[in-house]
């Protein structure tokens, strides 16, 4: 299903100007996620489904500094773009992520156009956004 998922997805999205001038398109993943490049070696954003929500993030894999960086801009970088996020810089691990969450229902996929939908402007909000203050 999730292959079934990121392959409606790529095509639906391949359709969408403004995404398509934002991000290459990328082989569905088989994955729960799939990464969008955003012109960065050091992170990415993340478009992760989970049981039941389906995730934007900022993902960092291995750079505390820019997630420092980026925190220190919060207030600025929320109210610019009208979302709050999800702060997780977790002492633990080497990743960090910024992360947007909303409900979704998979099994049911005439909501799929939606959640593509929101994926996509979620996406190239936070993209425009965050590379801003990297």
């Amino acid at each position: 299903m999730r292959y079934e998922y990121w392959t409606a997805y790529n095509d639906y999205s391949s359709k969408n100007k403004k995404y398509v001038d934002e991000f290459n398109k990328r082989k569905p993943s088989k994955f729960a996620w799939t990464d969008l490049s955003i012109g960065y070696s050091y992170c990415n954003m993340r478009i992760w489904r989970t049981k039941d929500t389906i995730q934007v993030q900022l993902y960092i894999p291995d750079n505390k500094e820019l997630f420092d960086k980026l925190y220190n801009k919060k207030d600025d970088i929320e109210k610019e773009i009208e979302i709050k996020f999800h702060w997780q810089n977790h002492d633990d691990k080497k990743s960090s992520h910024i992360t947007i969450e909303r409900n979704a229902e998979f099994d049911d996929r005439e909501k799929w156009e939606e959640q593509f939908n929101w994926i996509m402007e979620t996406a190239i909000k936070m993209k425009k956004t965050f590379t801003k203050y990297i």
